[in-house]
């Protein structure tokens, strides 16, 4: 499994495993880019991801405040 280090290489996956270019020429980058970053805050404040057509995801996770005292 490939380790991402930044938001362009996550971009550059979704273009690649859609059979697009990943030089910066794909017609599709910005699209690529919307989608990953709704889908980022979509984990940070919990929601739905639509993953196709009639299908998605709900993310109900809780995020634990940290604290310096237990």
């Amino acid at each position: 499994m490939a380790q991402f280090r930044s938001t362009a290489d996550i971009v550059d996956r979704v273009l690649l495993n859609s059979g697009e270019v990943t030089n910066g020429n794909s017609a599709y980058e910005t699209q690529a880019l919307d989608f990953v970053n709704r889908v980022h805050h979509t984990l940070l404040a919990g929601g739905t991801i639509p993953i196709g057509k009639d299908m998605s995801v709900q993310i109900d996770e809780v995020w634990l405040a940290w604290t310096e005292d237990p």
